[in-house]
């Protein structure tokens, strides 16, 4: 018995289709899984004085957020400075310097618990490398130091100053902060801004 070619064709047509859709739904299942894996990558660890020079080449390599705020380069001293600087009355327990790390160091996170209240925590740097910027990294950062910080009951709220020099405020009211009304003249060197208080509650 012949077969009507035209059912053939149809046959054959409704076949390449099925397997077309089939690649598809791979590919959106492999994009979908590597963003996953993507948003998994990002690790958070503590410094100590043995990675002090992998801090050191963090702050070099964001240049232009140097300049922004004293319009100069980091020194060569930047990271013990970073890491050793406290507010009065506070404690070196209290300050948590965490790197951030994909299969290399690429940006640093400095906290104070407890800071100025026990319930609050103070970000005092959020800072990725330049040539890690526009890649969708710095929100995947902050929800990691959201985590971090998730491991102490007592803090409640988050608090943070921006330098109005560094154009950075759209992205903390992104991540959910709002001002507070609280500004504060800031000078570095020979620059001078205003330095911008945020808040957000946990």
């Amino acid at each position: 018995m012949a077969c009507n070619p035209d059912i053939v064709r149809g046959f054959f047509i409704k076949q390449r289709l099925a397997v077309q859709r089939q690649q598809e739904v791979v590919e959106i299942l492999n994009n979908n899984l590597y963003v996953d894996f993507h948003m998994e990558s990002l690790k958070v660890q503590k410094v100590d004085l043995e990675s002090i020079s992998l801090l050191q080449k963090i702050l070099e390599a964001a240049p232009n957020y140097h300049q922004a705020i004293s319009g100069e380069v980091a020194s060569k001293t930047a990271a013990k400075e970073l890491l050793t600087e406290l507010p009065a009355n506070c404690s070196q327990e209290q300050k948590h310097v965490l790197l951030l790390s994909l299969e290399e160091p690429i940006g640093v996170v400095d906290l104070i618990l407890g800071y100025p209240t026990r319930e609050v925590a103070y970000i005092g740097l959020l800072l990725l490398k330049e040539s890690c910027h526009g890649k969708g990294l710095g929100e995947e950062a902050f929800n990691l130091v959201e985590k971090y910080i998730a491991n102490f009951s007592n803090i409640k709220k988050l608090r943070l100053a921006y330098v109005d020099s560094n154009h950075v405020q759209g992205y903390w009211e992104k991540m959910g902060f709002k001002e507070t009304g609280e500004r504060k003249p800031y000078k570095v060197g020979n620059k001078e801004s205003t330095a911008v208080l945020m808040e957000k509650k946990l």
